[in-house]
């Protein structure tokens, strides 16, 4: 994730990281074990990802969870914003 990434929810990188992997609202459910519902309600910001629910995805995703929080590749807690 670049700069910009920081500002923008988790819900939305989420979002942003299953596009750019080309990959279906449908495939992420199928793989992580989340409904299709509650991934888009975590996507549009109608929902808080439960944690158990996060590691699934960011494995179905095959993403590191601390790149996802943080928006980029670097940890600084002033830049979290979810």
């Amino acid at each position: 994730m670049n700069e910009s990434g920081s500002r923008l929810g988790l819900g939305m990188r989420l979002r942003l990281l299953r596009i750019s992997k080309r990959m279906e609202i449908q495939e992420l459910a199928r793989r992580s074990g989340v409904s299709k519902s509650t991934l888009s309600r975590i996507e549009n910001r109608k929902a808080c990802v439960k944690l158990d629910n996060f590691i699934a995805i960011c494995q179905a995703l095959e993403a590191n969870p601390i790149n996802l929080i943080c928006g980029g590749d670097t940890w600084n807690p002033a830049e979290v914003q979810l």
